[in-house]
């Protein structure tokens, strides 16, 4: 499983795609703005000729990447290379998409914001049980019923199946004892990456707490 990210232009990036040849869309991907990005800079000059890797930002851009109310007025020679980051961070709003493969979205459409990602939390319960509660996972089509199933027989322990405390709720499925490597390696044979899995040892923090 693999994602992809897509943006959606706002505030000056209006102004900006007007100004080079991407055709008008709803939503880009990263490739495509970073060629935009090229583009812009070769068309209007702004490569410093002293230094390649170095940019002189027009009006445009530094208000762009740059100015903001709060902020003094900075140097409009920046490294290239921190461009764009704040290009995107500042003017288009993320989308994301998954893929089972190179031909199989999981969604009809890209969802708005960052990619989700999948927790895993181990914590003290009442005091005495460990548990390990697993949520987020709905959004890579994780079937509740099912992953409370296989972790019942993998982890040999009882498991629940509950809701977050989060607003929109959504599904937690509960495993007595501490699992988080099996819980992991599951979600892995599933197709989610670890990098896409946060863990959360509550029951350290707690014994921490105590010395």
């Amino acid at each position: 499983m693999y994602s992809e990210t897509f943006y959606k232009p706002k505030n000056f990036a209006k102004n900006f795609i007007s100004e080079v040849s991407l055709p008008p869309k709803l939503l880009y991907d990263t490739k495509e703005l970073q060629s935009s990005m090229t583009e812009y800079l070769t068309n209007k000059n702004l490569i410093d000729t002293k230094n390649k890797k170095m940019v002189i930002l027009d009006d445009l851009l530094f208000s762009m990447i740059k100015a903001k109310k709060s902020q003094k007025v900075e140097s409009r020679i920046v490294s290239r290379a921190e461009i764009m980051e704040p290009f995107l961070e500042n003017n288009f709003q993320p989308f994301y998409q998954l893929y089972k493969d190179e031909n199989t979205p999981l969604f009809r459409s890209p969802l708005k914001g960052p990619l989700s990602h999948v927790h895993i939390a181990t914590e003290m319960k009442m005091g005495r049980k460990v548990v390990t509660k697993i949520s987020n996972f709905e959004f890579f089509l994780v079937d509740p019923e099912v992953l409370a199933t296989d972790l019942k027989k993998a982890c040999n322990g009882s498991t629940t199946i509950g809701e977050t405390t989060n607003s929109p709720k959504t599904s937690e499925v509960q495993v007595q004892g501490s699992h988080v490597k099996i819980v992991t390696e599951y979600l892995n044979k599933k197709g989610i990456p670890s990098k896409w899995i946060d863990v959360s040892d509550k029951v350290k923090k707690a014994k921490k707490r105590k010395n």
